[in-house]
């Protein structure tokens, strides 16, 4: 039988699979904008060169999100084993960090395709606002889905 204090820190069965799916929700997104960039093959056509840069910029986000994806798997085992505090701790850091990190992508490809013209930079290729969207909508369906984590297991106390 259970004490009260131990209910306060069980967790939901659901919240190893669910820190998984989202710690590799940005591999997916790269694997499936890798197979559309091969589907078009064509680098003159704006379609390919709005794929060839959204695969570009997941891969490069894959510098920062990949090991996040480990220390998130981390925090999940932990979390499987009914190690709260040590799977919460790593969960934590990364859903935080993955958050941050594809906020600050976001509004970075936003702000250039949005703002004003006299900002550009002609060191990079410059997108229409739809295409901007279509690059930048998987980092932040990334960043939603981690603060999800975040909430999800805030709610269940600490």
């Amino acid at each position: 039988m259970l004490n009260p204090a131990e209910l306060t820190t069980e967790r939901r069965i659901g919240d190893p699979a669910v820190v998984s799916s989202v710690a590799l929700l940005p591999w997916l997104f790269l694997f499936v904008t890798l197979v559309a960039d091969r589907l078009v093959d064509d680098p003159t056509a704006k379609a390919g060169k709005t794929l060839t840069m959204a695969t570009f910029v997941g891969a490069s986000a894959l510098c920062i999100l990949g090991p996040l994806t480990l220390v998130a798997l981390i925090g999940a085992i932990a979390l499987q084993q009914h190690n709260f505090r040590v799977g919460l701790w790593f969960t934590r850091v990364a859903a935080t960090t993955a958050t941050l990190f594809c906020a600050v992508l976001t509004v970075a490809f936003m702000s250039d395709a949005f703002g004003s013209s006299q900002l550009r930079d002609d060191w990079h290729p410059s997108h229409s606002p739809p295409a901007t969207l279509l690059i930048v909508a998987p980092h932040f369906v990334v960043g939603l889905a981690n603060a999800y984590v975040l909430v999800r297991l805030s709610k269940r106390g600490a």
